[in-house]
This record gives C-alpha cells, structure tokens and sequence, in this order.
C-alpha cells in the first residue's frame, strides 16, 4: 500500500490526500488505461507491484530505453493519472 500513498501523492496536493480503501480498485484501472511503457515504469518507480521502488537507471535498464524515456514515460502517466483524479478520489479534491 506503500506504493498507492506515494503516487497519490504524486497525483493529489498534500493537503488533499486521503487514501480511502477502495481508492486502490480506482486508481488500478486508471492505470490500466495508461500504455503498456508507462504502466510498466509507474508500477516499478512507485514499487507497487513488488513493493520496493525502482530507480530510473534500473527500469530503463529493464525495458531497454535510455533513462531519459523512462522520465518521459514517467511524466505522461503521471500526468494522465492527474487528469482522472477526479475518477480515483470519488470527489473533486479542491
């Protein structure tokens, strides 16, 4: 669960967080309709899938990109998940 609080917030102003229990199913299919890259680089930079974060370095490593991509694909997603906060919090955060 580690890894949702990071990336929420990521997506959300501090003083806007709380992670309700049924967020993760939200934010598991907002990331779902992120492309393949950029599921895989959210997953592995926030350690949701295996609990431990990923550096830069190390995804690019593992998805045959420079490092540089990997922020790129980072910054997209990222982006894309703060455009469905709306859908992943149930309510306007503001």
């Amino acid at each position: 669960m580690n890894g949702y609080s990071d990336l929420v917030r990521k997506i959300f102003p501090v003083e806007t967080v709380v992670l309700a229990e049924g967020a993760a199913g939200r934010i598991n299919t907002a990331i779902s309709e992120l492309t393949e890259k950029q599921r895989a680089v959210i997953l592995a930079r926030f350690g949701i899938d295996s609990g431990t974060p990923k550096k830069l370095s190390e995804i690019a490593a593992d998805l045959k990109v420079t490092p540089q991509r990997v922020s790129e694909l980072e910054m997209q997603g990222l982006r894309h998940l703060r455009r469905r906060r709306f859908f992943i919090c149930g309510k306007r955060p503001y």
